[in-house]
């Protein structure tokens, strides 16, 4: 019960997520009436999105099996990478992009949360709303990225999608905000930044979106 694996699965079996759930783990049996796979391999079906809580040294095997399973968006909830400050985790997030980017899949995170996307019942917290509304969020942040949408949804302002992205190995600041600004259903963006991998670019970016929707960053 106190898996973290069980903590992001709960939230799509309560909300009543009307796609395929496939739980992963070491021991065979069921989990919330769902089937439990000993690999990704062995799911039969097309698998778009997996979200990562196992150890960061497992992570590699993990992604090469992505690759073959040619699935689309990766989220890691896994630490121990660049956050870490150390060279071990350093080399561990670059091979991570590197099988992404030969597998032809995009990587959020990794140290994230991942998705919050209230019209297609996905989230990371099982006690979120499901209304969508106008107001588009990314953070570098989990925590703020959680309370950020409690505090907002208990106010009366709700989401079309909130991203925590964690380091930003691979999908990062300019690619949220990118997103954000083409969106035709996000009319205000908000953002917690600690800092950006491409500030000149980011700012660049943030002028040209600005001319058509107002983005409020909160710097850490």
């Amino acid at each position: 019960p106190e898996s973290t694996g069980l903590l992001f699965l709960l939230p799509y079996v309560k909300a009543g997520f009307e796609g395929g759930l496939y739980p992963i783990g070491r021991n065979s049996g069921e989990v919330l009436n769902l089937k439990i796979y000993k690999s990704l391999l062995e799911i039969p079906c097309p698998v778009d999105f997996v979200m990562v809580a196992i150890p960061a040294a497992a992570t590699p095997q993990l992604m090469r099996e992505c690759a073959e399973k040619k699935v689309k968006t990766v989220a890691f909830f896994t630490a121990g990478f660049t956050e870490a400050g150390t060279d071990e985790g350093l080399k561990l997030e670059k091979e991570l992009v590197e099988i992404a980017r030969k597998g032809n899949f995009r990587i959020i995170g990794p140290n994230c949360l991942g998705m919050y996307v209230p019209a297609s019942k996905v989230s990371f917290t099982a006690d979120a709303t499901y209304e969508s509304g106008s107001f588009g969020f990314f953070s570098q942040s989990g925590g703020h990225t959680a309370n950020t949408i409690r505090s907002a949804t208990a106010r009366g302002l709700f989401f079309t999608k909130a991203i925590s992205y964690g380091n930003g190995s691979d999908l990062n600041e300019l690619d949220f905000l990118d997103y954000f600004g083409k969106d035709s259903n996000t009319r205000v963006i908000g953002c917690y930044q600690e800092g950006a991998k491409h500030g000149r670019s980011f700012f660049n970016l943030l002028k040209s979106v600005t001319k058509t929707k107002p983005v409020i960053v909160m710097k850490g």
